[in-house]
């Protein structure tokens, strides 16, 4: 079998104009005529450029079986959707084309990533479009916004379910009125205390007179008072204050000027510069008992008594003022008449001569006025021949009309009242000796120009009326329902009563029946109930409790019964 000659070069003719496809091929004998087979139904893109080269490879190897086969050539039609084969000068019988034609095409070589065309790289379809997500119910400005070509489908979100309702506890009573509209039930009648006939003694009562029924609570009275604040000088609070006049011991000071500004720069307050320097003093000087008990006193200078740290009342009040005048303030000393030590009350009406045996001060406060205190009986107390050091502010915040009830200045006008007045030296050493009050009636912080009966001696055979009060309305306020239980022990003839006192808006009170023989009645304040501390205990509780709980008391005030 000879082989077949080589193909000449092939002729490229113009793209013949787009026919329909057609399922037939036509093929003519004449060698200038091409025989013109149409591919199938043309496809777009890449797919038809695939198919028109299979087509290529399969009828170049029937020309090859073919010796008269001259040229073949597969061309794509110009619109790119289609192929168009031509073959030229080939004598192919008609059976065998048709046969070549049914026969499947074999598949194409594999060519490498690197020698593959680009017409041979398929590509898979673009994915469909994804609709997007639904939106949640809340984004913030920041979140991207969806693609305009796609929908946005917005579920509605379920709501929450309704939190279950909270139980509230109970509104509490109001102490005032909360409307103008009259009360249900109609207020009783004031009882007046003046006309109120005295109670029967404890031991002349019978014994079903002598239980006691249920207690009925007092309604709470209606305070309207606010806390103190620092215009009221007997509750100002002045912890930070005298915690750091402590932090200055005499032995460390090196010069009066030093120890002023040391205690004072920390306060802007006048008041607070006069409070450092009054409780530096109780800290640090003590009283001279054994000079004043042998009358052997020495004139004093400020730096002798800060050297020593022994003083008598004068020394007290020549440091304070030499301290203060340091600190830029305004101070004096005083000298005049104290009821102190030793002091006995003048009884008939002859008033003895004035004397001068003591020494204080008088120093301006924040309210640019004078105020009287008494450095050194504020340090402490002397007691039979010895000296007791006890912190006593009242001295330091009582109003110069009390303060001048137990200190007569030498000069009228060292006075210093409020109301102006001058008080002469026969109304005040005259004036009657009240009761006896002892330490713990300070502590407790009880007024004394509150106090009833203000006469020493009571007389037997009448009802008398106790009262007493707190120093300010504001400690009153404060110490309503915590104060501790006051109470009468009366002790005449050998029998002993006790009476508890009722509380009030103003204080403590009672009125008894005074038997008509000598003895006598003291006030005391309940320190200890049932083992513990008494501050709070209703005094309800105490008169049915009588006997039954261990108590504990406090002497505050002594009565003589005549």
């Amino acid at each position: 079998m000879a082989l077949a000659p080589p193909l000449p070069r092939r002729k490229v003719p113009p793209p013949p104009p787009p026919r329909r496809p057609s399922s037939t091929a036509s093929t003519t004998s004449s060698d200038s005529d091409p025989i013109s087979i149409d591919t199938p139904p043309p496809v777009q893109g890449i797919a038809a450029r695939i198919a028109a080269l299979n087509l290529e490879n399969k009828y170049a190897g029937v020309a090859r079986d073919a010796d008269s086969v001259k040229e073949f050539r597969v061309q794509p039609a110009g619109n790119g959707l289609g192929a168009r084969m031509s073959i030229t000068s080939a004598t192919v019988p008609s059976d065998t084309l048709v046969n070549a034609l049914k026969r499947p095409p074999p598949p194409p070589p594999r060519a490498s990533k690197s020698e593959a065309s680009p017409l041979m790289r398929v590509q898979p379809p673009p994915p469909p479009p994804r609709k997007a997500p639904p939106l949640p119910a809340r984004r913030s400005n920041s979140q991207a916004s969806v693609a305009q070509d796609t929908t946005k489908v917005e579920e509605p979100q379920p709501s929450p379910p309704p939190a279950p309702a909270r139980r509230l506890p109970p509104p509490f009573r109001s102490r005032e009125p909360a409307t103008d509209k009259a009360e249900s039930t109609p207020k009783p009648p004031t009882i007046n205390r003046a006309t109120r006939p005295p109670s029967v003694p404890v031991s002349l009562r019978s014994t079903a007179q002598v239980s006691v029924p249920e207690p009925v609570y007092a309604p709470e009275p209606m305070l309207t008072a606010s806390d103190s604040d620092d215009s009221c000088l007997k509750c100002r609070s002045f912890e930070e204050v005298d915690a750091h006049a402590a932090c200055f011991p005499r032995e460390n000071v090196d010069s009066l000027q030093q120890l002023a500004y040391d205690l004072t720069a920390p306060f802007d307050s006048l008041t607070d510069k006069a409070r450092a320097i009054f409780t530096w003093l109780h800290h640090n000087i003590a009283y001279d008992a054994y000079s004043f008990l042998n009358n052997c006193m020495q004139p004093s200078t400020p730096t002798g008594t800060l050297q020593s740290g022994l003083a008598v009342c004068e020394g007290y009040a020549k440091l304070f003022a030499n301290l203060a005048e340091y600190a830029g303030m305004q101070a004096l000393t005083v000298n005049g008449h104290g009821k102190g030590f030793g002091y006995v009350a003048t009884e008939g009406g002859t008033a003895p001569p004035f004397a001068s045996n003591h020494a204080w001060n008088a120093v301006v406060f924040d309210d640019e006025q004078w105020h009287l205190i008494d450095a050194c009986w504020g340090a402490g107390v002397l007691s039979g021949t010895s000296y007791t050091k006890r912190f006593a502010p009242i001295w330091f915040t009582s109003t110069n009309e009390q303060f001048g009830r137990r200190h007569f200045p030498a000069e009228a006008g060292h006075q210093m009242r409020e109301d102006g007045r001058e008080m002469s030296w026969e109304e005040y050493i005259l004036e009657p000796e009240g009761p006896e009050k002892f330490s713990h009636f300070e502590e407790c912080e009880y007024a004394q120009e509150t106090l009833l009966p203000a006469e020493r001696c009571l007389a037997g055979g009448y009802a008398h009326t106790f009262h007493v009060e707190k120093r300010c309305w504001h400690i009153e306020r404060r110490d309503y329902w915590s104060d501790y239980v006051l109470l009468l022990m009366i002790e005449c003839g050998g029998v002993k009563e006790k009476e508890v006192m009722e509380r009030d808006e103003r204080g403590w009170t009672a009125t008894v029946h005074i038997p008509r023989v000598e003895g006598s009645v003291n006030m005391a304040v309940l320190t200890s109930w049932n083992g513990q501390d008494a501050r709070g205990v209703d005094p309800a509780l105490v008169r049915r409790e009588w006997g039954r709980r261990a108590m504990a008391f406090q002497g505050i005030v002594h009565w003589e019964v005549r």
